[in-house]
């Protein structure tokens, strides 16, 4: 009689083998995703946690080919490009362009504020942004209208 251990591993080398019956892959591939399931991971799992929309787990080997596709593409960057691309990929903003960016607000604003004391109007724009800025004032709402109270 089989473990449980023993029929996981079973079921994952039966799953590794009709996965790799329908996938082209590199040696390389076919080595890393052996060696994920030897370790005793799922060919439907990765390391990266990274899911679909519907939060089923993406291919250990989906993943493992993008990884790889950042790898070479960081390998052919400068330090400087490899920052911005690891922003662009991370969804984050590079800060040097953030910089660059307040540096221009800054100049815009400054012009701003030279032109509205110049026509008389910089009082009427600061009582205007103090009044922008003030936080919200929600009205009271009694426990007794709020639902599941």
């Amino acid at each position: 009689m089989k473990t449980p251990e023993q029929e996981r591993k079973a079921f994952l080398i039966k799953e590794l083998q009709e996965y790799m019956g329908k996938k082209q892959m590199t040696k390389e591939e076919k080595k890393s995703l052996k060696e994920w399931v030897l370790n005793g991971n799922s060919v439907h799992e990765n390391g990266s946690m990274v899911t679909y929309e519907n939060g089923q787990p993406v291919d250990f080997l989906d993943v493992y080919r993008e990884e790889e596709e950042i790898r070479c593409k960081l390998d052919s960057l400068s330090g400087e490009e490899r920052e911005r691309y690891l922003c662009e990929v991370c969804g984050e903003a590079y800060v040097p362009d953030l910089l660059d960016d307040n540096q221009e607000l800054s100049m815009k604003l400054k012009a701003y504020v030279r032109i509205l004391k110049k026509y008389g109007h910089l009082e009427e724009a600061n009582k205007l942004y103090s009044e922008w800025s003030k936080p919200y004032d929600f009205p009271e709402v009694p426990d007794k209208d709020l639902p599941f109270h």
